[in-house]
């Protein structure tokens, strides 16, 4: 369940950027669209709300909020599955359209930069900006919930893909399982490390079990 009208957190998002309302009409409905389509179990308008509340719960540790939430917004709308260029195609579309939209070009190539890191969920090379390990956490809270909730997200990518069969999908998901398994740390804040990284790393192996 939605803890809160999308349209609405949109709609209040654009007001605070300064975009007009039927800019932020147009780009609403296709957000609304691409996030609706019947294939997304998982990376739904559900997914998008439940980082937003996320941010806002964490609000003042992050510098801009507003980039950010624009960054969760954007992170998935495109979408193809079994594509790996998902997260490059959804920051190209951000750009084109938060420039239409009027907002700065600086801002925009940092709410790039965030949507391009969600494809690793590793901090890249560079100038460091504070803000990006707390949307890629927020972006795999998922992973250190419990169970129950691990599962079903675990049982929602599965439906995204049921195109493929097990023989398939399985050596596949096991991949990315054991790549997240690998990594020295898969939360990059504090916060998030202490309260989610054993759980997440029980989850994590216990699928892979399942899957084995």
């Amino acid at each position: 369940m939605l803890s809160a009208n999308p349209s609405q957190k949109w709609s209040a998002l654009m007001c605070r950027c300064g975009v007009e309302q039927s800019a932020s009409q147009n780009l609403w409905g296709e957000i609304e669209a691409a996030y609706q389509q019947p294939v997304r179990h998982y990376h739904n308008l559900a997914h998008i709300v439940d980082l937003l509340d996320q941010v806002e719960k964490h609000r003042e540790q992050i510098s801009a909020p507003d980039d950010m939430e624009l960054a969760v917004w954007y992170h998935d709308v495109v979408y193809r599955i079994g594509r790996s260029d998902n997260e490059t195609r959804s920051a190209a579309l951000a750009a084109d359209r938060l420039k239409t939209a009027g907002l700065a070009g600086e801002r925009i190539a940092r709410i790039s930069r965030m949507i391009a890191a969600t494809q690793s969920h590793h901090l890249p090379d560079g100038p460091a900006d504070p803000d990006l390990p707390w949307v890629l956490d927020f972006d795999l809270a998922v992973l250190g919930r419990d169970w129950p909730e691990y599962n079903d997200y675990a049982s929602a990518i599965r439906r995204e893909y049921r195109r493929f069969p097990d023989i398939i999908y399985n050596p596949g998901r096991k991949k990315v399982l054991r790549s997240f398994l690998e990594s020295s740390r898969i939360y990059q804040t504090g916060l998030y490390y202490h309260q989610f990284e054993s759980s997440a790393r029980n989850n994590l192996a216990r699928e892979l079990a399942a899957l084995s």
